[in-house]
């Protein structure tokens, strides 16, 4: 019978003898891996094509817009893919927090920047609270000017008096706002913002109630594009009163008109092309709100309930056929309740404006069932190429 110090020293040969043999079997799954591997970049087509090609057909298969997901499956299909993908770095220029945990998001943005490798890059990051937005925004710093289109769609914990170091001198379209709740924050912080980013071409501020105090006028020449989304009590005029926008081609907010007016005057818009406005208010400043913009092609208004008597804003540019001589498209919300005469207030502008208009919608008139007369005469003007929509509802 075996002693104890022989069993025990068997048991450690054994031991040494597994461990070897361990080792081995390791060494032979990774030869077998790297093999396989190499096999497959023999038998994948991706690998037969120029990497130009395969990149732009990983490119042409994202979603719009990509998602982490997407990506990390690119990363996960073989390593001939993987290599294709990191090696892409347009792959890598869109960013979005959308299911990202936020403790983790910073290092994921950091990742991705990278990968980009110098392009420019698309960022959204939602849910920004006091907690999120010093580390996210410290993985940008040294990125900032790359970035040429951001959106912030804040969380409600943000305290909205921090500051950047840093500013974002590249971007081009910037969207600040929030989906389901009101965020007051500075106006001072906004114009600030404005000032140090001159190629801003779009700008969307939504959901948004200002707080007001020390602003100074800033004249931004670049900004084409401003959508001022509904406010609170504190409204955008407390902003646009202090902007002038001689470059401005668009404009959308919900607005008093008495505010949109005392802009237009004070900051002149020749280059005004598009309006989409809902008017809280001061609906008798149309007419002379219309006349400061007579390059105007493309109008949606919506207009508030109006007395029996006041006109329509069909009767207004029938009865002023000055006023936007080059509008091609009108949409129009109106609650007014015609009379059967409406119908032919509707004749009368398509006739007078047959030659411009391309594009007309009207709804909220109380007309109920049309005339088959008044059906017909909208058939000829679909025929010339008029696009007629009119709901009653």
């Amino acid at each position: 019978m075996s002693s104890v110090a022989e069993l025990r020293q068997r048991i450690r040969s054994l031991s040494d003898a597994v461990a070897r043999q361990i080792e081995v079997l390791r060494d032979l799954e990774q030869q077998q891996s790297v093999a396989q591997g190499q096999l497959n970049s023999i038998l994948d087509p991706m690998m037969r094509l120029p990497l130009e090609i395969s990149s732009e057909i990983l490119l042409q298969s994202l979603p719009e817009p990509p998602t982490l997901a997407t990506l990390s499956v690119f990363l996960r299909v073989s390593r001939a893919w993987r290599a294709i993908a990191l090696a892409t770095p347009t792959l890598w220029t869109t960013i979005r927090d959308e299911g990202i945990p936020p403790s983790k998001f910073p290092k994921v943005l950091g990742l991705w920047l990278a990968r980009g490798r110098g392009f420019p890059i698309s960022l959204s990051v939602r849910n920004l609270s006091t907690d999120t937005f010093p580390t996210t925004f410290a993985a940008l710093k040294h990125d900032a000017q790359r970035i040429e289109t951001m959106e912030w769609f804040i969380g409600p914990t943000l305290e909205t008096s921090q500051s950047l170091d840093y500013v974002f001198a590249g971007l081009k379209s910037f969207t600040l706002g929030i989906d389901d709740k009101m965020i007051e924050f500075s106006c001072k912080w906004i114009l600030d913002m404005l000032r140090e980013i001159p190629l801003l071409a779009e700008c969307h501020l939504l959901y948004l109630n200002f707080r007001t105090g020390n602003e100074t006028e800033i004249t931004h020449l670049n900004l084409r594009r401003l959508r001022l989304g509904q406010f609170g009590p504190n409204t955008g005029h407390y902003l646009l009163k202090h902007l002038t926008l001689p470059s401005l081609e668009s404009f959308s907010s919900h607005i008093d008109l008495d505010e949109l007016h005392a802009f237009l005057q004070r900051s002149p818009s020749p280059l005004l092309r598009s309006l989409h406005i809902h008017v809280r208010s001061g609906a008798g400043h149309l007419p002379s709100m219309l006349e400061l913009v007579p390059g105007l092609t493309d109008l949606d208004i919506e207009l508030p309930a109006t007395r029996r008597r006041a006109p329509s804003f069909l009767d207004i540019l029938t009865s002023n056929p000055n006023l936007l001589p080059a509008l091609q498209r009108l949409v129009l919300e109106e609650r007014f309740n015609h009379a059967a005469d409406g119908y032919d207030r509707v004749l009368r502008f398509l006739s007078l404006r047959r030659a411009s208009i391309r594009c007309f919608e009207l709804s909220g008139w109380g007309n109920g069932e049309c005339s088959e007369e008044f059906a017909a005469a909208l058939r000829e003007f679909q025929a010339e190429g008029i696009n007629v929509n009119i709901s009653c509802a």
